[in-house]
């Protein structure tokens, strides 16, 4: 019996035979990126939920292969880039100089460089300010 259920945006089964850029494309639309703005301006959350599942559903896209991402995270660049630039061709986005200037007049909140993820191996949550975690003992002390 086949399940009517229908399943979250990102775990419906993908063709076999589908190239993994229009993955990634399909994927970012799915993960609700805004397509007007830059790459290194997305919310982290949502590029890390873009590289799950493309990695999920290609898994030729290892992080031992492709570390950080790189490969997915170009894709995703390329896949932006080309909306973006369709998207003033046909006038549905203003073009780059009228974007800026409705950021600086306050238009846009984002600020410059929130889409950097962090390091895996950088600190955690769990840390202070000096790098150390905060467990009792267990330390190495000076």
């Amino acid at each position: 019996m086949v399940s009517t259920s229908r399943k979250p945006w990102g775990l419906r089964k993908i063709a076999s035979n589908t190239k993994p850029s229009c993955v990634a494309s399909t994927l970012t639309l799915r993960a609700n990126i805004d397509i007007t703005v830059d790459f290194r301006r997305q919310d982290p959350a949502k590029l890390a939920a873009v590289y799950k599942l493309t990695r999920k559903e290609f898994p030729y896209l290892t992080r031992a292969r492709f570390p950080l991402d790189w490969a997915i995270a170009e894709m995703t660049k390329q896949f932006l880039r080309n909306r973006r630039r369709y998207g003033v061709k046909c006038k549905r986005i203003p073009n780059r100089e009228a974007r800026k200037r409705a950021e600086a007049s306050g238009g846009n909140k984002r600020r410059r460089g929130t889409g950097a993820l962090p390091h895996i191996d950088d600190r955690g949550e769990d840390e202070d300010e000096d790098g150390v975690s905060g467990g009792e003992g267990g330390g190495d002390t000076e």
